[in-house]
């Protein structure tokens, strides 16, 4: 039978079933090119960015509340402007780096006390409380704000209170800071050489102590996503102490850096030999436990994930 008229237009392609991110490599039957793929609904996992360590800097410094030295005493609410402290970090690398030192700023940055490192005694160091305890053996020298430089020859705000008494006392703004009381070790050790003075005066009263495995399991088990919060919480203080948890933490840690058979093989070298010397689990459990911390802790928190989800499926 002969058909008159136009062409009929070709039959839409068929429904199939669509996976997200997953395109078949070949159109299926009947498909026509003219239609486009359903749009992907999920965006791929961008690669994660890795923080650069801060560059070395030349200072770092402290906004203060209150500044004490003797009878003179300068406050951010009552005094002209705030007040800081500056802690100078010589750079041996940088001819024009500042010599180890400290700056206190007074009357809104027209006014500052410089003292060198050599002729400080000792810096005590109150963490929560923010408060710097400053010794020297009465030499310093007064710099005034000129040409948005300072220069020696400015007027002692302080009367010469400092050459009698020889102790500063700087209290730091916790409320709007510059910097933390708790970074000042962290910013000498970091950026200053082993022959610093800042290194042999500083004495910090309230240190942090240091961080241990029962604290990493601890903010694992608050902050994970996997199961309950309240099983987590059993499982870190119960479980994870025991020498064979920790030796399972160990070989997961292995196993997602590909060294899964050689920590095994050195753990059971560590068991075998501790058998021969007559070593308690206790204090085998102990000493593994440094090596756990050395593990960077991101890493550690996906072992421990990791761990949790088989202990689950189990």
């Amino acid at each position: 039978m002969r058909r008159y008229g136009a062409r009929p237009p070709p039959p839409p392609p068929p429904r199939t079933q669509h996976y997200p991110g997953r395109e078949p490599r070949h159109p299926p039957y009947g498909y026509d090119r003219r239609y486009k793929p359903y749009p992907t609904t999920y965006a791929p996992r961008p690669h994660p960015v890795v923080t650069p360590k801060p560059a070395r800097k030349g200072f770092f410094e402290f906004r203060l509340e209150k500044m004490v030295m003797g009878d003179y005493v300068a406050e951010s609410d009552v005094n002209k402007g705030e007040s800081r402290l500056r802690f100078y970090l010589n750079n041996e690398a940088d001819p024009e780096s500042k010599p180890d030192s400290i700056a206190i700023i007074v009357q809104d940055g027209l006014i500052r006390f410089v003292i060198l490192a050599e002729n400080i005694e000792s810096i005590s160091l109150t963490h929560k409380a923010g408060i710097f305890n400053i010794k020297i053996n009465g030499q310093y020298k007064v710099e005034k704000l000129e040409n948005a430089n300072f220069v020696e020859g400015g007027e002692d705000p302080s009367n010469g209170q400092l050459e009698i008494v020889k102790e500063i006392s700087c209290v730091v703004d916790l409320r709007n800071p510059i910097t933390q009381p708790k970074w000042t070790k962290d910013n000498i050790d970091d950026w200053t050489n082993n022959s610093s003075r800042f290194r042999q005066i500083l004495d910090v009263k309230d240190a942090d102590e240091p961080r241990t495995v029962k604290d990493v399991f601890a903010d694992w088990a608050r902050t994970s996503s996997i199961g309950l919060p309240s099983e987590r919480l059993l499982f870190a203080k119960v479980q994870l102490n025991k020498l064979d948890r920790l030796c399972e933490v160990l070989e997961w840690v292995g196993e997602t850096a590909t060294l899964g058979s050689t920590v095994r093989t050195m753990l059971d070298l560590i068991k075998s030999l501790s058998e021969s010397a007559d070593v308690s689990k206790e204090d085998l459990s102990t000493r593994l436990q440094p090596v756990i911390l050395s593990v960077p802790e991101p890493q550690l928190m996906r072992v421990l994930d990791s761990l949790w989800a088989s202990e689950n499926k189990a």
